[in-house]
């Protein structure tokens, strides 16, 4: 499997660094993808997301061809149709060319230092790089021809049947189609659990259990070889030996042929009964729980991952490939957001015109899924859901002066905290936020309902715990934005406007502000509502922005960790 850097303590693996096609479906030809960890591929109909997904798994089983199986009377064999076929798949606009008439990829794999060296030795050859070239043609006589690219490799093609057993040793890989059927699942799944027996191979109770079940079929089947054998003699007296044996090798890969998988949703049946949603979801369980080889290589290609999904299932699998990408390579193509990648935005490979090049903006894929967003959040790629406009005015003073990152992703409006009015919206809002592929953090009040909103989101998995915030303030059981503010910078006014005295000991407590001000406004006699005290926070709020530092530091080490986080997110 393949590590990214942010897995501590674990080897990082082979990985596939870039991909070319030429030739092959509505590809004319697509130079160069490079490929990362999680990579979606995004675009309009028709513009080859799934045959560039469908072309790098020609490539794979081209390396690695045993893998690819077709299960037919109880048997199974290798069929290469199942993934390439030239009279279906060569473009029909040039198959009346007398030359070039050949399906051709380029496939880039970036080894280890540690696996050039381990190459290098059971080979017996020298690679000049890290990188292993690999171009493969297919014509109309749908036989592979597999070359190395690059000078000096003559080596490598000398030996080449031991250079692809090593690669096809070294990465695995899993390519799930948008259509799954019933049949689509048994298969993939059926695939995935050899993978997992494999690790039989090399158990030595395993092996010694074959070794006995071999010697106690034999001494039956000699048996029956020396009956045979004297009866023939009968009839036919040239009959020197007659030998019985049964062709089983053991290899897991190919005795698999029948797997009943049986799902009990309150009704227990076998799941090609169930609906395609539940096909689906089966396929994507066994790749998220399959066991990890850390000195294998694994791919995941997954195309249009959303199909006969309901949009919570989405959201969830959706985190899961994210998670998968940890310790594999994913790969997916899809016309939904939520698979997009807000945090790297390269890592989102844009589909146009028979071109592939890593997106640059939000809004570059924004446009491409045809998402219409409100004006000032056009430039908008992260957003801060907050409940309230005086949480909003504050935070932006606050933010701007913790951080030169954090101002100037506010001025370029890369940046932007939207109030939702009220904490009972924030979760709403947040999917809204989501599905217009921004990078969604939330700040409430702690508070009753703050927290309230704040586990909701959690719980249903809307944004992840990282980026939710309770603004708590040190030595308060309850707090809110204002409790961070110096009240000697508006005491004055708030008495000399509302006639409220903030000078009491009510005042001076450890509730949160809303219900000391309340207290104080009843005991100094005043009619007090809502829209009172809203008025109240925006006088507070313009005296906020007319002070250097209006703010209690002992109170904002919620506000400093979402510092940290928001820095981290805008690098």
């Amino acid at each position: 499997m393949y590590i990214s850097n942010k897995t501590k303590g674990m080897k990082i693996n082979m990985k596939i660094s870039s991909f070319s096609v030429k030739n092959y479906r509505s590809i004319v030809e697509a130079r160069k993808i490079n490929l990362k960890d999680y990579n979606v591929l995004i675009g309009k109909n028709n513009e080859g997301k799934s045959n560039i997904l469908r072309a790098l798994s020609v490539c794979m089983s081209c390396i690695d061809d045993y893998r690819i199986f077709r299960f037919v009377r109880g048997k199974t064999r290798y069929d290469s149709n199942y993934l390439y076929d030239w009279n279906r798949d060569f473009p029909v606009q040039l198959r009346n060319r007398k030359n070039g008439k050949n399906m051709i990829f380029r496939i880039t794999l970036k080894l280890t230092n540690e696996e050039v060296k381990e190459f290098n030795k059971k080979i017996g050859t020298r690679l000049s790089s890290n990188d292993i070239i690999l171009d493969i043609k297919i014509g109309p006589n749908n036989i592979p021809d597999i070359t190395f690219h690059k000078k000096g490799t003559s080596k490598l093609t000398e030996k080449k049947k031991e250079v692809l057993d090593y690669l096809s040793n070294k990465i695995s890989y899993n390519y799930i189609p948008s259509i799954r059927t019933p049949k689509d699942a048994i298969r993939l799944i059926r695939e995935n659990v050899a993978r997992e027996l494999k690790i039989l191979y090399n158990d030595d109770d395993y092996l010694k259990a074959i070794d006995i079940i071999k010697k106690l079929r034999k001494k039956i089947l000699n048996g029956l070889s020396d009956n045979i054998k004297v009866e023939l003699k009968e009839f036919l007296p040239n009959v020197k030996d007659v030998k019985i044996d049964i062709n089983d090798d053991y290899n897991l890969g190919f005795s698999i042929r029948d797997i009943n998988v049986m799902v009990d949703d309150g009704v227990l049946t076998e799941i090609e009964n169930k609906g395609d949603g539940v096909n689906s979801l089966a396929v994507m369980a066994i790749l998220k729980n399959q066991k990890s080889d850390i000195t294998n290589a694994k791919l995941i290609m997954i195309d249009e991952p959303e199909a006969h999904l309901h949009p919570g299932a989405i959201i969830e699998l959706s985190k899961n490939l994210k998670t998968l990408s940890n310790n594999n390579q994913v790969i997916i193509s899809t016309h939904n957001a939520t698979f997009v990648d807000v945090d790297e935005i390269s890592n989102n490979i844009i589909i146009n015109y028979g071109k592939a090049t890593p997106a640059k903006s939000v809004s570059e894929i924004r446009n491409i899924l045809g998402i219409q967003v409100e004006d000032y959040m056009i430039s908008s790629r992260i957003v801060l859901l907050v409940e309230g406009k005086s949480d909003q005015k504050i935070l932006t003073k606050i933010l701007s002066q913790k951080s030169i990152k954090i101002k100037k992703a506010l001025c370029s409006k890369e940046f932007t905290i939207k109030e939702v009015e009220g904490s009972s919206k924030i979760s709403y809002t947040a999917t809204l936020m989501q599905n217009e592929l921004c990078k969604t953090l939330v700040m409430v009040d702690n508070d009753e309902s703050g927290q309230q909103s704040a586990k909701h989101i959690i719980d249903n998995k809307i944004i992840d715990l990282k980026d939710v915030f309770l603004l708590k303030c040190n030595g308060m059981k309850e707090s809110e934005i204002e409790d961070i503010i110096n009240p000697d910078i508006y005491e004055e006014t708030i008495y000399n406007k509302f006639g409220i005295n903030l000078c009491r000991k009510e005042f001076k407590n450890s509730k949160k502000w809303s219900d000391r001000i309340k207290k104080c406004a009843e005991l100094s006699g005043k009619y007090f509502d809502e829209n009172i005290l809203k008025e109240i926070k925006m006088t507070v709020v313009n005296i906020v922005e007319s002070y250097e530092q209006p703010f209690i530091e002992e109170k904002i080490s919620s506000i400093n960790n979402l510092v940290d986080r928001l820095e981290e997110i805008i690098k």
